[in-house]
């Protein structure tokens, strides 16, 4: 049971088993949350290193070790199956956890073991119900808390030896702190510019570049801007390449003839934020913010298009 062979198989299995989910993964869903966390794709890592806290007696925990704590509980309702063994693990880090166990016992009757443990969300991308000897099944939930997209992924394949290795991998994507430095400020001028997608039209189209000055409609553009939450950060996914994405470009500056350097440059892509996007982009007085999250708002890339007369 415990073979260095069988090993290397239940983990060559699983590691294409994940590789699809997350491919999967790359769609959003629209389930309620299910998690006992309440509390709310990647410039934070998945490094491994232990959370930071602020120090201070009573103080909450950061968005990083919520996200720690949830795949730590994801994970250990899966310890006890019957007769299980850790095999490989627990390996627990910012955004992606994973852990298998040896289990004597057939693959069938260890995989619904394993189901039953699954916690009650969405089933996501296909099941496999036996193909090539062995079962799998991926469930998610999304929302607008810390944990913004949770993912459990379990594979059970045979050993060899007439038992099954039971691998669970679990993606907890989590909102980091959104800096107080990253608002968008009600400016004096706010210049606007389209760059359509390349690959749109055969033929080269020129950006499209306007000024507005009315107060108000840029009082609301920026307080929809500052509404968004921080994008989650995600685990590692393989992302195809992303196409007929065109950006618009928001220029928050004191006047039409101010420095980069005293303006706010928000960029908005067309397609929404998620794990296969970067998000909405911010860059304050030259610093670059964390991206934001666009997805909590539906179609305001067209919403803004509309209101600042960009899209014709």
């Amino acid at each position: 049971m415990n073979s260095q062979g069988a090993r290397k198989a239940g983990t060559a299995a699983v590691g294409l088993i994940v590789c699809a989910a997350l491919a999967s993964g790359c769609a959003s869903s629209s389930a309620t949350p299910g998690s006992s966390v309440s509390v709310e794709s990647s410039a934070d890592t998945s490094s491994g290193a232990a959370p930071q806290t602020s120090g201070t007696p009573g103080a909450p925990e950061t968005p990083q070790a919520q996200a720690l704590r949830e795949e730590k509980k994801l994970l250990g309702v899966f310890a006890s199956i019957p007769r299980a063994r850790v095999v490989n693990g627990p390996s627990i880090e910012p955004a992606t956890a994973y852990e298998s166990w040896g289990v004597d016992a057939t693959v069938p009757a260890v995989f619904a073991e394993a189901a039953a443990r699954l916690p009650h969300w969405p089933t996501i991308g296909s099941k496999d119900g036996g193909s090539a000897g062995s079962y799998t099944e991926t469930v998610q939930t999304t929302g607008p808390g810390t944990p913004a997209q949770e993912s459990v992924t379990i594979s059970v394949v045979s050993d060899g030896e007439g038992g099954s290795t039971l691998s669970v991998s679990v993606q907890v994507a989590y909102r980091p702190s959104k800096p107080a430095a990253e608002r968008v400020p009600h400016s004096a001028v706010l210049i606007v510019s389209l760059q359509p997608a390349p690959d749109a039209t055969p033929e080269p189209v020129d950006p499209v570049r306007r000024v507005i000055s009315s107060a108000a409609t840029i009082a609301q553009i920026a307080d929809e801007i500052n509404a968004l939450p921080a994008r989650p950060v995600y685990g590692t996914y393989a992302c195809p390449a992303m196409r007929g994405t065109a950006t618009l470009s928001l220029e928050f500056a004191p006047s039409s003839a101010a420095p980069a350097s005293a303006s706010t440059v928000v960029e908005v892509s067309s397609l929404p934020s998620g794990v296969c996007s970067p998000g909405v982009r911010v860059t304050v007085g030259g610093t670059v913010e964390p991206a934001l999250d666009d997805s909590v708002h539906a179609g305001l890339f067209t919403e803004l298009e509309r209101l600042l007369g960009a899209g014709g």
